[in-house]
């Protein structure tokens, strides 16, 4: 699902090649089956004909080395496939992802997103994240993210300074 999702939105963001690269190198199955003996976990998102229309890949307490603060609930994946974009799912989701980071204690969620994918940063503020940072990252073969870091505040004094 990884690979059908990328290979339909990204190309506006990064190249063809970049794409592949990372799906490779972040989304294969391996790497993800490392990630969840790692402490990750993953959710499908199902909707309203029960139909799997995207994943997300979570972390409840993990520690961001770009931001050493900045440490709790992670969201390291949420894609949606593109029939599933538009009628509220993505919402959805983030407010499930909260309940969770809620019942784990955390006060705050994070995630990263391409500083060019405009949609996606919109959609975020929308549901009141907020970008804290920059993380620019060699990620090999002359590849780069260059990605916003961005958090939601669950408790007020709770969140990262």
């Amino acid at each position: 699902m990884a690979g059908e999702i990328w290979r339909e939105y990204f190309p506006s963001i990064i190249s063809g090649e970049q794409i592949e690269y990372m799906l490779d190198e972040f989304l294969s199955p391996e790497k993800l089956s490392e990630d969840l003996e790692q402490g990750y976990h993953s959710y499908w998102i199902i909707d309203a004909k029960d139909e799997k229309s995207g994943f997300a890949h979570v972390h409840f307490d993990h520690e961001y080395s770009m931001l050493p603060s900045l440490r709790g609930f992670f969201i390291s994946k949420i894609y949606l496939k593109k029939d599933a974009r538009g009628k509220g799912l993505g919402k959805l989701s983030l407010l499930d992802l909260e309940r969770l980071a809620r019942e784990h204690g955390s006060g705050y969620m994070y995630l990263t997103v391409n500083r060019h994918n405009r949609l996606a940063i919109s959609a975020y503020e929308r549901r009141d994240f907020r970008i804290v940072g920059q993380a620019k990252k060699d990620i090999g073969s002359g590849y780069v993210m260059d990605d916003f870091i961005m958090v939601k505040t669950l408790i007020e004094d709770r969140g990262p300074r």
